[in-house]
């Protein structure tokens, strides 16, 4: 049930629920990531149809469209907030949430517009409901998490150590060795092993199941649960034509399935990697 701008970008609508579900599929604590992409660019350049729930004025009118299309796009990522916000005090649980932008839009400013910062600087916002004091404070991106940890009495990572031992003048040549070691190198912090497991990591948090799979005159239907534009069927360890009907339905042209015959789907992005594959389903 996504939603996209007029630019083609997700809206954050939907954003809000994901994270609930995100946090409902566990029992223990939960730390959820979430990008938003509705105010991404590239911003028009001529006045479109979109949502009008605020006005632009300027006196060069050349720039009104790409900051009109912008600031409407914000204002509706606001209200996702408002919403996020009393969906997790509802929830009954504790939470911190942390609100910040990795960069600013691309739409020509300049540093004369932001008399209170530069172009390589953002807001950050941190919301909880457990009385966590943290002083407003001028930061590295880096050291957010730290800060975050710090605050909630939590042990500390690799990276977040690392800030708290070396001074400023050797910290990034050891941050970017720490860096290495975790994504190309030995893992020597890690006693060479993986700190995630094969096999721990699935795409989503709702299952994809098979229920089905039914022969028809010149084509087969498999049904089931959460399929979505990127599922692919296979058969018997080859990929099959899929054509994505809705998510319970999956449509396979000219081919019949024969007793035996064991179907799974598959999760595969638009380079062709599998994230996830569901438990088999033999005919």
């Amino acid at each position: 049930n996504v939603e996209y701008t007029p630019i083609g970008w997700a809206k954050d609508k939907c954003l809000a629920d994901e994270i609930i579900k995100a946090m409902e599929s566990t029992e223990n604590q939960d730390f959820v990531y979430t990008i938003s992409v509705q105010g991404h660019g590239r911003y028009p350049e001529e006045m479109d149809e979109w949502e009008d729930h605020v006005r632009v004025s300027f006196t060069d009118e050349t720039k009104i469209p790409a900051y009109d299309y912008y600031i409407n796009q914000i204002y509706e990522m606001d209200m996702m907030i408002d919403k996020l916000i009393k969906e997790l005090d509802a929830y009954g649980e504790d939470y911190v949430l942390v609100l910040y932008g990795d960069h600013l839009p691309s739409i020509n400013l300049t540093e004369d517009m932001l008399p209170n910062s530069t172009l390589f600087q953002t807001e950050y916002i941190i919301v909880n409901n457990i009385n966590i004091n943290l002083e407003d404070e001028d930061i590295m991106s880096y050291q957010l998490s730290t800060k975050l940890l710090q605050a909630l009495n939590m042990p500390y990572g690799y990276a977040q150590k690392a800030q708290l031992i070396y001074d400023d003048d050797v910290l990034m040549d050891k941050l970017e060795m720490i860096a290495y070691d975790m994504l190309f190198g030995e893992r020597y912090l890690y006693d060479g092993e993986s700190p995630v497991p094969e096999g721990e990591m699935k795409m989503g948090v709702d299952p994809i199941l098979i229920t089905d799979v039914q022969n028809h005159s010149d084509h087969i239907v498999i049904s089931g649960e959460n399929f979505n534009e990127f599922s692919v069927a296979y058969c018997n360890g080859k990929i099959l034509e899929t054509i994505y009907v809705d998510e319970n339905t999956l449509y396979i042209e000219d081919f019949e399935a024969q007793a035996g015959d064991e179907f799974v789907v598959s999760q595969v992005d638009k380079s062709h990697h599998v994230l996830s594959t569901c438990e088999e389903y033999v005919y």
